[in-house]
């Protein structure tokens, strides 16, 4: 008995587009990992921002407004996961690296078809 019809196998795999498919969404994986990660914490420290400055600060003895004052101070600057020199890891590096990531596979898929 035989398991698989070669000729039906063969006609998948002579699509290029296939191996395409499957490469793109192996770069997606981590992709999508970091990108996600990058903008839950930047969406968590806009949450934490704004919950010190909703703090009552004058409320506070005067040496926990001291550090107060310099953790606000902390605060103010945006933090974001990184990947130094090049780019910020959020969902528009995201769509940046797959349009990337499709034109490339296209290009090769062009130097495929060609031969």
């Amino acid at each position: 008995m035989k398991w698989h019809n070669t000729q039906h196998t063969n006609l998948i795999f002579q699509n290029h587009s296939v191996d395409g498919f499957i490469l793109l969404v192996i770069w997606f994986i981590p992709a999508i990992l970091f990108c996600e990660c990058g903008d839950l914490l930047s969406d968590e420290y806009a949450k934490l921002k704004w919950a010190v400055y909703g703090m009552n600060w004058y409320d506070m003895p005067p040496e926990v407004r001291k550090t107060f004052i310099i953790f606000l101070g902390s605060v103010q600057k945006p933090i974001h996961l990184t990947a130094p020199p090049m780019f910020q890891f959020n969902r528009e590096t995201f769509l940046q690296i797959m349009k990337g990531s499709y034109s490339f596979l296209m290009y090769l898929r062009g130097f495929v078809d060609k031969n």
